[in-house]
């Protein structure tokens, strides 16, 4: 059964789900990237996509979902909610 839950997100990786979910932000000024795959993504990765998540947006690749503020962004923390 799916919940719903807000999320803190910083400049470091953050779990928002362990399989599908739909994603939207609070802050729609702020830009966020995404990378889907089993392990938190080292720091200097560069395998994920850039996204304000301003669209309640659906990812449904049937593993983990990390998310971070992309450092090019003004601000250090912002809010997810999250429906997994």
């Amino acid at each position: 059964m799916a919940a719903t839950s807000v999320v803190n997100v910083s400049k470091d990786w953050t779990l928002l789900a362990n399989g599908s979910c739909l994603v939207q932000a609070k802050n729609a000024l702020v830009q966020y990237d995404i990378c889907v795959q089993a392990a938190k993504p080292a720091a200097q990765d560069s395998n994920y996509i850039s996204s304000d998540l301003a669209n309640a947006t659906i990812f449904d690749f049937g593993s983990s979902v990390w998310c971070r503020i992309n450092s090019g962004t003004y601000t250090n923390t912002s809010t997810l909610v999250v429906i997994a």
